[in-house]
């Protein structure tokens, strides 16, 4: 008895931490969210990779510092894919660090970079959203933002 109990427990456990469920919020859903057609022929068979490589690079080509000095650094930003494609629960996980001697130029350029990736990210949307056991889902994606400076 104890060890039917236990298989039933474990099985249950086992269902829940492969699925990577919180709230109705998928971590990894069977299909990941799709945010443009891939163009790259290398990640095409990989459409979740190629999807995350055009997100960066829609980043770090849209936002530009006045007066760059040539270097780039990264963020931490995520956001929930929802069933419809559009994004809600956007979070800059964690904001971008520059390094200039000048404490008041250096938090002004921060400012506006973590400032310019969560307004960037307000206009994004996916053409097809994650896919669990065939139905669309809500799926959380999070990424390192580059971004010059």
């Amino acid at each position: 008895m104890k060890s039917t109990i236990f298989s039933f427990l474990f099985s249950v456990i086992a269902l829940a931490s492969f699925a990577q469920v919180s709230n109705d919020v998928y971590t990894r859903a069977e299909v990941m969210p799709v945010y443009k057609e891939c163009a790259n022929e290398q990640l095409m068979a990989k459409p979740y990779f190629c999807t995350i490589n055009q997100l960066m690079e829609e980043f770090k080509s849209s936002i530009n510092v006045p007066n760059p000095i040539g270097k780039e650094t990264k963020g931490l930003l995520s956001f929930v894919v929802n069933t419809d494609g559009s994004i809600t629960d956007i979070q800059l996980e964690r904001g971008v660090f520059v390094r200039i001697e000048d404490e008041a130029q250096k938090q002004e350029v921060q400012s506006f970079l973590d400032n310019a990736i969560v307004e960037l990210a307000n206009t994004l949307s996916f053409i097809t959203p994650g896919y669990q056991d065939g139905e669309a889902v809500k799926v959380k994606v999070q990424f390192s933002v580059p971004v010059n400076y």
